[in-house]
């Protein structure tokens, strides 16, 4: 846990990146390990001098290396109760994250399918849009947004203004009816989703299907 300060994002951007170093020294070290492995095979142990011994086993090239983890780490970054902090107000790092964090911790080589270690980011607020809160390349570049019952009518009307270019205006107020009518219910709005029928889910898990959107197109195998 970090508190709320105007450098605390860059410190968990440290961490990822501290987090991805351990993953590529892993990964040199299994080269190795499988280089000397390979080279044994056709060499000997007993033609190895002392001293080449005494390198390899220095530099742990006769033990397979381990990891912590059974892949590159995925880190997960929320944001609770921070409006007005200078986390939200004077961290450049929450901007970057917001636009590239699926590029934060690079690794050097792809590892089924990802360049890099990552950083998911999940920020919580009573408010959409309001001075020192969220900024609008942070509210532009979500993939899921999650809403509760709100009875701010301009809130909402910031909400359907900001959304109007992705989604339809008939369709979320059909589904946020929808979704909140019960208590604590909350639609979420996937902006990237597998089919479009997966577009608006009630309570994270029931998805809201429109016959508009092209009805139910998933795999039913």
């Amino acid at each position: 846990m970090y508190d709320p300060t105007k450098d605390s994002i860059s410190k968990v951007i440290e961490r990822v990146e501290s987090d991805r170093d351990d993953w590529q020294e892993y990964i040199d070290k299994l080269q190795r390990y499988n280089e000397f492995k390979r080279e044994i095979k056709n060499r000997p142990i007993d033609n190895y001098a002392d001293d080449e011994l005494l390198y390899h086993y220095e530099n742990g090239h006769m033990e397979k290396p381990t990891y912590k983890y059974k892949e590159p780490v995925k880190s997960l970054l929320i944001l609770d109760d921070c409006l007005g902090s200078p986390a939200i107000l004077q961290s450049s790092g929450l901007s970057r994250i917001a636009s590239l964090n699926r590029h934060v911790g690079a690794l050097k080589e792809e590892y089924k399918g990802r360049s890099a270690c990552g950083l998911a980011v999940i920020v919580l607020s009573q408010s959409y849009r309001m001075q020192n809160g969220p900024s609008r390349i942070l509210r532009e570049n979500l993939s899921l947004f999650t809403l509760f019952k709100n009875k701010q009518e301009k809130q909402m009307e910031v909400i359907k203004e900001e959304l109007g270019s992705v989604v339809d205006e008939s369709l979320f107020d059909t589904a946020y009816a929808y979704a909140t009518a019960e208590k604590y219910g909350s639609l979420t709005i996937d902006f990237n989703p597998k089919t479009p029928c997966k577009t608006f889910r009630k309570n994270l898990n029931e998805a809201i299907v429109f016959e508009e959107l092209g009805g139910c197109q998933c795999d039913r195998k």
